[in-house]
């Protein structure tokens, strides 16, 4: 049991966190109600999981002197952690703030948002040329709020990325 205890490189909670990393958690976001769509979570500004969201949102624009940062990256070490939930609450979140915000799917081997595919090449399309900003980056319902999709999946996704042409886009 020890062996185990001590192999285990896992973080049950956050006072293991604090104490492990030596900082504190900018937000801790609770699991998603049983039986409740993420679409009605993330649309009641009373659910638990949007309070955490709205409070990760202002720990972010508090974090440094300067505000929020232009750019955010979402991240995690494996699969379903709550990347896309995350990026999607915090876009929804800073958009009705009034920021021009783009939601921007960089995942071009496992797109997270839904693509019509005859219609958007995305990211993708962007990165070969395929398509231009106007094509690919379309409104939504939330004013401020504009998702730029991965696109269609490419046979180089590590290649279109390390292409210059993301820093130009």
């Amino acid at each position: 049991a020890f062996a185990l205890e001590f192999l285990t490189y896992t973080i049950p909670s956050q006072e293991d966190l604090e104490t492990k990393l030596e900082i504190p958690p900018l937000g801790v976001i609770p699991k998603g109600e049983k039986g409740v769509g993420l679409t009605e979570m993330l649309d009641n500004p009373r659910s638990p999981m949007m309070e955490a969201y709205a409070s990760l949102r202002s720990a972010i624009q508090f974090a440094t002197t300067q505000g929020a940062p232009s750019t955010l990256l979402v991240t995690s070490s494996g699969p379903a952690e709550g990347k896309t939930t995350t990026a999607l609450a915090l876009a929804r979140n800073f958009a009705r703030l009034g920021y021009s915000t783009l939601l921007l799917d960089a995942d071009l081997r496992n797109p997270s948002f839904a693509m019509d595919e005859a219609e958007s090449h995305g990211l993708s399309g962007l990165l070969t040329g395929a398509s231009n900003l106007e094509d690919v980056i379309k409104p939504t319902s939330i004013p401020g709020l504009s998702p730029l999709e991965a696109g269609k999946v490419p046979p180089n996704p590590a290649d279109l990325l390390a292409d210059p042409a993301l820093a130009e886009i």
